[in-house]
This record gives C-alpha cells, structure tokens and sequence, in this order.
C-alpha cells in the first residue's frame, strides 16, 4: 500500500464473543467495545477522533452505536443494524 493514501488506525477494542453450535456467522454473539480510537484518512485529509461506540452480534445481524469527533470541527454518528449471511462457495 501507498504510505501516503494508506488509512492509520490506533485505538483500544475490547472483544466479548462467544460461538455456540456450527461454525457460521450466525452462531457467533457478543460485543465489541472501541474506547479512544483514531483515524486519519490522508488522501482527502479527514481525521476521526474520540472514535467510541459498541457493536453488539446476534442472530446474524450486527447493530452498531459509533459516535466520533471530527479533527477539522463537527461530530459524526452511526447507528443501525447490519444483516450478515453465511458465505458460500460458488463453482
């Protein structure tokens, strides 16, 4: 990758995931806590501070709660829930 277009991440996640029954996504449940993250996206210049929220996995979905400062001023939210399905193998 291009050191200069390349996105730089640092942060603390924390991980509490369990998986019961088949391996598959929709046997994986638990949460992801992000406390104090960065990220700066150098190609168009945007910095994320204070990068916190959790990501909560259940029955195939993933329902995110992120919130972030802007570097340049402002802050930016995510919340919703995001449906996940097993990958399959196309021949």
């Amino acid at each position: 990758m291009n050191a200069v277009v390349s996105p730089r991440v640092a942060g603390t996640a924390t991980f509490d995931l369990r998986i019961q029954g088949r391996p598959a996504i929709e046997s994986v449940s638990g949460n992801i806590a992000i406390q104090g993250a960065t990220l700066t996206l150098p190609g168009p210049g945007v910095s994320l501070t204070s990068i916190g929220g959790t990501v909560t996995l259940a029955s195939s979905q993933a329902r995110v709660d992120m919130a972030a400062n802007l570097e340049q001023g402002g802050r930016v939210t995510a919340t919703g829930t995001v449906e996940a399905s097993s990958a399959r193998v196309l021949r």
